[in-house]
Order: C-alpha cells, then structure tokens, then sequence
C-alpha cells in the first residue's frame, strides 16, 4: 500500500505518513491499531508485533521501586 493510499485510509496527509515512518513523529497506540486495520492485520497481531517493538527499542524510565545500588 503507498503512503498516500494509508494516508487516505486512515485521514491523514502523505507527509504525516511519511514523517511516522521515518520515526519523525511518534504515533499513539489508537493510531496503531487504526493502522493495522487499514492494513489488514488483526488487532491482537498489531498487539504482539508493538510489544515486540517496544522490547525490543524501547528506553524505560528508571523504576521508582528499586534502590539506586540495585
């Protein structure tokens, strides 16, 4: 599918398309979802592919439970 055709899809212009997958501009998990819909994906396929993503990529903040020794 080419961008203007997902642009279109979901509502959106082609650069925005573009700026997403050029991690120029975060996306929020509706947006996600909203995606894998318009691709064809199932929503728990889109669950598991973000969650692999985040293990993946994803900086944590540093917990508030643990010891700074720890």
């Amino acid at each position: 599918m080419s961008q203007t055709a997902l642009a279109n899809e979901l509502g959106h212009d082609q650069a925005m398309v573009s700026r997403i997958e050029a991690s120029q501009r975060k996306v929020s998990v509706e947006d996600i979802f909203r995606w894998g819909d318009a691709l064809g994906i199932k929503a728990s396929e889109v669950a598991l592919l973000a969650a692999e993503v985040w293990t993946a990529t994803a900086e944590r903040p540093p917990s508030l439970w643990r010891a700074e020794d720890d």
